[in-house]
């Protein structure tokens, strides 16, 4: 197959895949909207009647989180279908004529689950859903037009290098634009002089924090290394001066894009933070990676592996506040543990219920992105490398039964088999990180000889 035919098949797949992920989207907003899955049946004429007095509710700042994300739900469906028409296509013409026609459907999507969620309470039916779901379709759609050619040019600039130090910088280009977007979250945007007084008096703009608790202590922490990892890869990349420079930017801009979200409290403490994160990484950058090099050998993997998972069973089980010995409790805690996938994400809000997925995917991800390291990097013969790879999976599995159970003797943890799917993605996406950003430790060594030579 001639490079011409082989780039016209990997766009026809590329929009086959964009076209199968919208699906799946918009698959499950539809699931999402109707757990706990409590049918309850009403007549024909009894749904019609309640469907037409659905109320517009008026919701308070508090609430307006929840309904943001009604309409954030929506929008990646709109992207990823405007992107299995658009992609890589030299005219607009298709999107132009595709775009009323997804936005219809989305639309006819986010009108039917109203009406379907007046059969399945607790689901709480209200005007606002519909029209926050509407324009969410609508902001899909529109969000490929303004920036969705240019994200493509990236994804392919990332698959097309290969992997390494220039996929890295890619990278870390997608995490530090996501943690400026989570800094957003959940976009209870401010709307009114009376809510700057509310978020002022509730301590949403914070001057200095001098206090020494442990509270205190653990955020100025995280604060400080936030932009560290961009800073040593921007040292590499490019040079000293250019990595403190654009990590400074971005410490002030991950604190300024706060001032509008009405729950997200802004701090100068976590701008000094983060500025003292950024002038240490700068100074240790080639410590760092020289170090770094060092350590690439399968035990420093699999030592990073035991580790983690150390910090993940303190992490998921230390949280308990008392251990449950009654026989018919742990009973009915062993019980609850198959209850329906994702029913008890709607005992919280959208937003939290997204935010606890996504730390749970990156936990387990970061634990079979070591383990991959572990096998990938053993000096041992097939069989031996296939006997590493079938021990890190019965490692993940154990770790995910362990959380689990041992959550079910620890009030007030919640044991969930959901946690099980969500573990087993985490681990799917870490084995993907390694293989797409790993190179061989030759190839990786060779390469940081030779940044570093260039950068410092």
């Amino acid at each position: 197959m001639n490079s011409t035919n082989s780039r016209h098949a990997g766009v026809k797949l590329a929009r086959i895949t964009l076209g199968i992920l919208a699906v799946f989207a918009t698959l499950f907003v539809i699931y999402a909207s109707l757990v706990p899955l409590r049918y309850t049946p009403r007549s024909w004429g009894e749904t019609i009647a309640s469907f037409k007095a659905i109320a517009w509710l008026n919701l308070s700042i508090g609430n307006r989180a929840d309904w943001v994300a009604n309409g954030l739900i929506m929008l990646p469906s709109g992207f990823l279908a405007a992107g299995a028409v658009d992609w890589r296509r030299k005219s607009r013409v298709p999107l132009l004529f595709a775009s009323p026609l997804i936005v219809a459907s989305l639309v006819a999507v986010v009108f039917s689950i109203e009406f379907v969620q007046i059969w399945f309470p607790p689901r709480v039916v209200s005007q606002n859903d519909i029209f926050a779901g509407v324009i969410g379709a609508f902001a899909g759609v529109a969000l490929w037009w303004l920036m969705g050619r240019q994200l493509a040019t990236q994804i392919e600039a990332f698959l097309m290098a290969s992997p390494g130090v220039t996929r890295w910088g890619i990278a870390m280009q997608f995490a530090m634009l996501g943690l400026l977007l989570y800094n957003l979250m959940p976009l209870d945007l401010i709307w009114s002089p009376a809510e700057w007084s509310s978020k002022a008096a509730k301590g949403g703009f914070q001057i200095m924090d001098l206090s020494l608790t442990k509270k205190s202590v653990f955020l100025f922490c995280i604060a400080a290394f936030r932009v560290v990892p961009f800073t040593l890869l921007a040292v590499l990349l490019r040079n000293r001066q250019h990595a403190v420079r654009t990590g400074l930017l971005w410490a002030c801009a991950l604190e300024i894009v706060k001032v509008p979200v009405f729950s997200r409290a802004v701090s100068v403490t976590d701008v000094a933070a983060s500025a003292l994160g950024v002038l240490f990484a700068a100074q240790v950058a080639k410590i760092f990676w020289r170090f770094l090099q060092r350590l690439d050998r399968v035990w420093f993997w699999f030592l990073a592996a035991a580790s983690w998972s150390g910090v993940m069973l303190a992490g998921f089980l230390l949280r308990f506040e008392r251990v449950v010995r009654d026989t018919d409790v742990l009973k009915s805690r062993f019980e609850g543990i198959l209850s329906v996938p994702f029913a008890r994400a709607h005992s919280s809000s959208e937003f939290q219920a997204g935010e606890n997925i996504l730390l749970k995917i990156a936990v387990f991800g970061m634990l079979s992105f070591c383990l991959a390291g572990w096998a990938s990097r053993a000096d041992a013969s097939g069989f031996y490398r296939r006997l590493i790879v079938v021990l890190s999976v019965v490692w993940i599995a154990l770790m995910s039964i362990s959380i689990e159970v041992g959550q079910v003797f620890l009030e007030p943890l919640v044991p969930d088999a959901t946690d099980w799917i969500i573990y087993a993605v985490g681990a799917i996406v870490g084995v993907m990180a390694y293989r797409m950003l790993m190179p061989s430790r030759r190839l990786l060594s060779l390469e940081l000889d030779r940044r570093l030579e260039e950068s410092l």
